[in-house]
């Protein structure tokens, strides 16, 4: 009886941890192992880029030999001390612009959160 209430505090918090993993979205980042179109690889890319998994999102380029690898994290990330080193991808917003059978245009609207407020940054991306 002693170590009932420790016990039961202990379980709550890893099934509330699990539900929170769950609802941001942890899951479906865990299924999201290989793009079968343009609109799930940009989602890989970015959320990726959401967790600073910069190995991985470099990964997923097709042209990576022909982009600096420093340079795609600063893209991202920021440097030198601007408002994006500060900041903390919160979310983001896909949809095609132009797709055929070889290539596709797809729209990203990454949305930060900083201490300032928050930032929107829309970017296309050729795939």
């Amino acid at each position: 009886m002693k170590y009932a209430l420790p016990v039961l505090i202990a379980v709550l918090t890893v099934g509330l941890v699990g539900m929170a993993w769950m609802q941001s979205g942890g899951i479906a980042r865990e299924q999201m192992r290989s793009a079968q179109t343009p609109q799930e690889a940009v989602r890989l890319l970015i959320s990726n880029v959401q967790l600073h998994n910069w190995e991985a999102a470099y990964a997923r380029l097709a042209n990576a030999p022909d982009v600096d690898k420093r340079a795609f994290i600063r893209d991202f990330a920021g440097s030198d001390g601007s408002l994006l080193t500060y900041a903390n991808l919160e979310s983001f917003d896909v949809w095609g612009l132009h797709a055929t059978d070889q290539q596709a245009t797809m729209r990203v609207k990454l949305h930060y959160s900083t201490a300032l407020g928050p930032i929107d940054d829309v970017r296309d991306l050729q795939l």
